[in-house]
């Protein structure tokens, strides 16, 4: 007889491991930026009177003050000023009343000329060197005076002074002032921007012998709600 077949032995099936899935770490948000640091607050020109607290006794209620100074040096030869300084001097003054904004908001004192700190420091650099282009005019016996009120505020009026070793007083625009051989030429001039408005003249030292010390007060009511 033929021999029986074996019998088929069944392979067990090898285990297969399932490896776990892997995951992925939790997203994690970047370090939040530290906050800018809030610039210095301004520190007030100075300058700045108000009839509020009796600094600008010639002040009236609500009014305030506030002033550029140069020094004429004496006249060493020729004319102080060009023929056009005045037209030179609006170029100078609007420069300035026209600059970027920014440190300018607000700002009231003096434009050029002056205690520190000035509008011409609040601007920007290139700003600052395009006034100083436009300021190339003047010498040391012929000085720019310029004043920055906010905007919003109303001119009320001006003030001229000179002095010297003899004494101080009042002038009158393109008259000799009372100590001799200096003047204001004209009336103030006005430079509207968009921050503040620039009130200028140029005051001429003719004097051979005798630095002179000249002042331009602009008188203003500023908008309400305005601080220095």
């Amino acid at each position: 007889p033929a021999p029986a077949p074996e019998p088929e032995l069944e392979m067990p099936e090898p285990e297969v491991e399932m490896a776990e899935p892997e995951t992925e770490p939790p997203a994690t948000s970047p370090p939040a930026a530290a906050p800018a640091p809030a610039p210095a607050p301004r520190v007030p020109s100075p300058s700045l009177k108000t009839f509020s607290d009796r600094t600008c006794p010639e002040c009236k209620p609500g009014e305030w003050s506030a002033a550029s100074v140069e020094i004429g040096g004496a006249l060493a030869s020729g004319d102080a000023c060009p023929a056009d300084a005045r037209e030179l001097a609006q170029q100078a003054a609007r420069r300035v009343a026209r600059a970027p904004l920014g440190s300018l908001k607000g700002f009231a004192g003096p434009a050029i000329g002056g205690v520190s700190p000035t509008a011409l420091e609040l601007i920007p650099t290139d700003a600052r060197n395009a006034v100083d282009e436009a300021l190339a005019w003047s010498g040391d016996s012929c000085r720019l005076l310029a004043v920055a009120i906010p905007r919003g505020a109303k001119f009320q009026g001006f003030r001229y002074e000179a002095a010297d070793g003899s004494g101080q007083a009042d002038c009158v625009g393109d008259q000799d002032c009372p100590i001799g051989d200096s003047t204001f030429l004209g009336n103030p001039g006005i430079e509207r921007g968009q921050e503040i408005t620039v009130v200028y003249s140029v005051f001429e030292n003719r004097s051979r012998d005798q630095e002179r010390r000249a002042r331009l007060t602009v008188y203003f009511v500023p908008a309400t709600g305005w601080r220095p």
